[in-house]
């Protein structure tokens, strides 16, 4: 035998279960209208109960909690769009030979390890990359970026890379080269800027 049972309908014998939610709503009010609001704390509800809240919220608190909250997910997107544009710019003013603008992709302290070439500080990276790239044709291409913001003024990436360096008849072969940029990236003035960058080649081919 099936017994049939009304969707809803309520059992007099038992509270229904919002009464159960309200008694200890109206418990808590109780305890904190026994106590005074400490210093630096206010009560959202005046004593009475409300929607706004049953407990009293310290500002400190609050103020403490927004410091070590996660990024927000669209400054984590806003990042992302400009530490892929730091780099296209990189590449851009290093095959453009653009060295005035070169030197606001690096930080004041930047570290550049390339093809064995080791140099730190700005100024020492855009004296070495003029001198060694000033009459070769050069194009550089970067692919599918794994970039990561590890806090709010810090990242890092790794970049597939791919070039072509043209050199003058008496200074050297040149090549085609692949291989992958290594890099660390962090917020100074305000913008994003290249802290350290290493490349390690796969290969290289040397150009006929």
């Amino acid at each position: 035998m099936v017994q049939r049972v009304q969707v809803g309908a309520a059992d007099p014998a038992r509270p229904h279960r919002y009464e159960h939610v309200a008694c200890a709503r109206d418990r808590v009010v109780d305890l904190l209208d026994d106590e005074p609001a400490p210093s630096g704390h206010h009560r959202l509800h005046g004593g009475e109960p409300t929607s706004q809240g049953l407990l009293s919220v310290s500002v400190e608190d609050h103020q403490r909690r927004e410091v070590h909250q996660p990024l927000d997910d669209t400054q984590r997107l806003i990042d992302l769009a400009e530490l892929q544009s730091l780099k296209a710019r990189y590449w851009r003013c290093l095959d453009t030979k653009s060295w005035d603008e070169l030197r606001s992709v690096f930080a004041t302290d930047a570290h550049l390890d390339t093809d064995g070439f080791v140099n730190d500080g700005r100024d020492t990276i855009i004296d070495f990359l003029t001198e060694v790239l000033a009459d070769a044709r050069t194009v550089h291409m970067g692919h599918a970026p794994e970039l990561d913001v590890t806090g709010p003024d810090t990242a890092s990436g790794i970049w597939p890379l791919e070039d072509y360096v043209e050199l003058p008849a008496d200074s050297g072969q040149g090549l085609r080269g692949y291989g992958h940029y290594y890099d660390e990236y962090v917020r100074e003035d305000g913008a994003w800027r290249i802290k350290s960058s290493r490349l390690v080649r796969l290969r290289i081919d040397p150009l006929s």
